[in-house]
């Protein structure tokens, strides 16, 4: 995150409003309480995939693939055509790196066009790409290949309205990371949100592989594929 100067902390203190500050006329009583549960509220309302990470720089960037390949899938041609903002302008418009004057690259901006991005190629993982938790642990996806199955192990349990009850059930749709899956949309790697589970069941009945199977809590999903008997 950005260190803000006293200049810009008196601007904002300056200002009316913001959503960067909760204003109180005086602070005694349960305002403390309620001052951290405004803290909170605010950092919720931030998609973790917006997060920076400080130990990147804009280098690890592939400026190749976002302007070659994401951009034109992203906006139309006469679009980029006519627009005559500069490299950095267009990763913040992007979400894919903080600030102009700060361009730490995004969680998102690293997994989308990061020249190591750390996920896996296979098509099987980008559910689990998706839908995993980026915050508080740096526990990588991973994938267990055996003779008779394959296990997929997704750091971060079930999010939002999705619960341990209704996991995989159509309808049952919750975005953790929605600014990644747009990524995922604009690239091609996800055609309808959703249906990523019902899709892999489907395939796997038609192939004549046992159901999928998951095993689920609140640390992670752990999904299995099994080979035909």
């Amino acid at each position: 995150m950005v260190r803000l100067t006293d200049e810009k902390l008196l601007e904002l203190l300056d200002g009316t409003e913001s959503d960067r500050v909760e204003r109180k006329e005086f602070f005694g009583g349960d305002v403390p309480k309620k001052s951290r549960q405004a803290v909170c509220a605010f950092a919720n309302d931030l998609p973790f995939d917006n997060y920076p990470i400080p130990s990147a720089t804009i280098n690890d960037l592939s400026r190749v693939v976002f302007e070659n390949e994401y951009l034109p899938r992203a906006f139309a041609e006469d679009v980029l055509q006519e627009n005559k903002c500069s490299y950095e302008e267009r990763l913040v418009a992007c979400r894919m790196i903080h600030l102009l004057e700060d361009t730490v690259p995004t969680v998102m901006g690293l997994l989308a066009v990061g020249k190591y991005p750390q996920t896996a190629l296979q098509q099987i993982l980008y559910n689990a790409v998706l839908h995993r938790t980026y915050e508080g642990t740096n526990a990588p996806v991973q994938l267990f290949w055996f003779n008779d199955r394959i296990e997929i192990r997704s750091p971060g349990g079930p999010y939002g309205n999705v619960t341990p009850e209704n996991f995989g059930e159509p309808g049952a749709v919750d975005y953790r990371n929605p600014n990644i899956a747009d990524v995922l949309k604009i690239f091609g790697f996800v055609q309808v949100f959703g249906r990523g589970i019902i899709t892999a069941r489907s395939a796997m009945e038609k192939n004549g592989n046992p159901p999928l199977e998951f095993r689920i809590d609140r640390t992670s999903v752990l999904c299995t594929l099994r080979a035909r008997s």
